[in-house]
């Protein structure tokens, strides 16, 4: 087996612990983060390029200074102060 594969492997058993815990931890199975988190899984497992597929999920996960002001002000124009 290959380096990169063991490493899409542990990639991919990362994210099931994750499902698993969360769902060991009471939340609901079709809570938002649930969804999130299988939906990485699905996508991991079904890419050409596993890596670009975690990348991006990181990016969502904990985005980079630039992103974070991005989606800020995008829920302030939105919203308009009704939050």
């Amino acid at each position: 087996m290959s380096q990169t594969t063991e490493y899409n492997q542990a990639i991919k058993e990362a994210t099931y612990n994750v499902i698993k815990t969360a769902l060991e931890n009471g939340f609901n199975k079709h809570s938002k983060f649930i969804d999130f988190y299988c939906k990485c899984a699905k996508s991991i497992r079904d890419a050409f390029n596993p890596e670009s597929i975690v990348r991006s999920s990181s990016l969502k996960i904990f985005p980079d200074e630039n992103s974070y002001e991005d989606k800020k002000n995008t829920i302030i124009v939105k919203y308009r102060g009704r939050l």
